[in-house]
């Protein structure tokens, strides 16, 4: 219960006083421009048919699940 006393008594306090040049001392800190960007990487040639693959793939491989998944509640529906 200590930790909220202190916490109460310095919320209850004056704030800080920012000095008047504060803005000023922070901006001098800050550079002048933005640091230069690094170059993007230079994608491969097979990057794109890659991800085209990747894509036919995982579609298939999907397109399978859903399949099985269908054909087995025909076979539950069916057996019943």
């Amino acid at each position: 219960m200590d930790d909220d006393d202190d916490i109460e008594r310095l919320l209850q306090g004056e704030l800080l006083a920012v000095p008047p040049d504060f803005t000023l001392r922070v901006m001098a800190q800050l550079p002048a421009s933005p640091p230069p960007r690094s170059p993007a990487r230079s994608r491969s040639r097979w990057t794109e048919p890659l991800q085209w693959l990747a894509l036919g793939l995982s579609t298939a491989v999907g397109t399978g699940q859903l399949a099985s998944l269908i054909s087995c509640y025909w076979v539950v529906s069916t057996a019943l």
